[in-house]
């Protein structure tokens, strides 16, 4: 069961937070601190013992994530954060995120280690400005807990994909214990959320919407390092990808589409990863109901159609997804669930152009 309309998002997302962090909203924003806390938290570079403490903190977290050592790692939360009630939905997810990673067994490396230095707020939130090179750098929403923070991002070599893990710490004594831990997507063939953004840019100019909001849907996936903070980089392909969506051009993509004799309604489009791929999504209303081999049909016929209008999308992903909804779900109120049927199909082959500005990224 579908919601009609809605987006096909595919990022695991794990923030084990303490009461005090309830405030905070899947996008990052948080409720305002109390007026009477007083906060003093930097984001600045850590004296070379610390560092070293963090990514050999960050490092542990992601082979015992890696190795399924699900115990260890509940007991290496942050007491702040543990809270026995949610033991079961943490296990959980963290089961899902060591699917994600699979059984590489190259080191990751660490790609960035941010350090805030807080002090006051015991149980305030605190929203701290990391800077960071180009669309690196980041706002990270924490409860301040009177404890220095930590965020280090570790990168793991996969194909297709190579992985981001990033690895929420807080000061816990002489130690550094989890405060949260997100795995997604970092790279796509070889090119991250930069590359793709440089390429929707390039769509833009040439008037293939379509096309940029696809990439832009998968820029944002790469570009995604949890709930509770957000890169630069996040931030700048989620505002093309409003201006993409809210665009005259792109709306024109949408509503009717007349092929073979027969009116097709076009919902939307998405992006899906699999454990092995990335593919489009094409939301449609079928004319003829949800019967296998109408929907193969049409699935050969949308393809097609797919294929000439928009040439550029089988470069970028190796197969597209139709996923049809009924004409009598198509008429239910906004927002409802419905069934919805998916039929794959598969580009042929093709040879992706360069992404404009950048060389390909090995993993």
């Amino acid at each position: 069961m579908r919601r009609l309309g809605t987006a096909v998002l595919s990022t695991l997302l794990l923030c084990a937070c303490g009461r005090g962090d309830s405030g905070a909203s899947a996008g990052g924003e948080a409720a305002p601190a109390k007026a009477t806390a007083k906060i003093d938290a930097t984001c600045q570079e850590p004296a070379p013992e610390v560092r070293e403490a963090l990514e050999t903190a960050a490092v542990e977290t992601f082979e015992r994530l890696r190795a399924g050592q699900l115990d260890a790692l509940w007991s290496s939360i942050h007491p702040q954060a543990r809270q026995e009630g949610q033991r079961e939905a943490f296990t959980s997810a963290l089961a899902s995120m060591q699917r994600r990673l699979g059984s590489g067994a190259d080191a990751p490396s660490v790609t960035s280690v941010h350090f805030v230095d807080i002090s006051g707020g015991a149980s305030a939130l605190a929203r701290v400005r990391c800077e960071g090179d180009e669309g690196e750098g980041l706002t990270l929403i924490t409860n301040a807990g009177d404890e220095d923070v930590a965020v280090v991002v570790l990168r793991s070599a996969g194909t297709p994909f190579s992985y981001a893990t990033t690895v929420q710490l807080r000061r816990h004594g002489k130690t550094w214990k989890v405060l949260g831990v997100h795995v997604g997507l970092d790279t796509y063939r070889g090119r991250d959320a930069a590359d793709y953004e440089r390429l929707a840019d390039a769509y833009v100019k040439q008037q293939r919407t379509v096309e940029a909001y696809l990439v832009l849907t998968l820029a944002e996936q790469l570009a995604n390092r949890g709930g509770s903070l957000k890169l630069d980089r996040a931030l700048s392909v989620a505002d093309k990808l409003r201006a993409v969506a809210d665009s005259r051009e792109y709306q024109q993509q949408l509503g009717v589409w007349d092929v073979g004799g027969r009116d097709y309604d076009i919902e939307g489009f998405s992006v899906t990863a699999t454990q092995s791929d990335l593919s489009a999504v094409v939301r449609y209303v079928t004319p003829t109901g949800l019967i296998q081999e109408a929907l193969d049909q049409e699935a050969d016929a949308l393809l097609a159609h797919l294929q000439m209008q928009h040439p550029e999308i089988g470069k970028r992903f190796d197969a597209v997804v139709f996923e049809a909804y009924d004409s009598t779900a198509a008429a239910a109120k906004p927002g409802s669930e419905v069934q919805a049927f998916r039929t794959p199909r598969v580009f042929p082959e093709q040879v992706a152009e360069p992404v404009p500005g950048k060389t390909s990224r090995p993993g």
